[in-house]
């Protein structure tokens, strides 16, 4: 179910990682795109966000490692237990984290937890096509439609989770 949602590029004295999604959160809604790509390349589809047991919401954006990292803690743990901060992440990383009380937190490879203070929020390559189109309005799908449609690495069939 995970899948490798950034690739590196070298481009010459550095390295540079390119985030390969959309996943935008609005009105108790984390939706997200499902188009796996390797640089210019559509390899498949796969799940980049979950709703957990305990009723939270995560996406995640970045390498492999890192999003398996993510998704296996909240999947596999009681998020009660060891903090989410204590995961081993490498660069390229961000990850979204709502709590069923609807409050919203951004995670990136820094492991500091930053809440959101906004009504909606969005991460990946499409994230500014997408908190473009919910500040005129739109849905977290229809966010993430949008960026599907003007960023060529995002993609495929919406898939959303929904707070209770």
């Amino acid at each position: 179910d995970y899948i490798i949602l950034s690739i590196t590029k070298n481009t010459g004295k550095e390295t540079k990682s390119i985030f390969l999604t959309v996943i935008a959160y609005r009105d108790g809604i984390l939706a997200s795109d499902s188009n796996i790509c390797s640089g210019d390349t559509l390899v498949g589809t796969g799940k980049k966000i979950l709703k957990t047991k305990e009723g939270y919401l995560v996406g995640a954006a970045g390498e492999f490692r890192n999003i398996t990292a993510f998704l296996d803690w909240f999947e596999d743990h009681d998020t009660s237990g060891v903090p989410v901060t204590e995961l081993k992440l490498t660069d390229n990383f961000s990850g979204l984290i709502i709590e069923p009380n609807g409050q919203v937190f951004f995670m990136d490879d820094s492991k500091v937890l930053l809440e959101i203070k906004d009504k909606f929020y969005a991460i990946g390559s499409g994230d500014n096509i997408a908190l473009g189109a919910m500040e005129a309005g739109a849905t977290a799908i229809d966010a993430v439609k949008a960026a599907s449609k003007r960023i060529i690495s995002c993609g495929g069939r919406v898939q959303k989770v929904r707070l209770d």
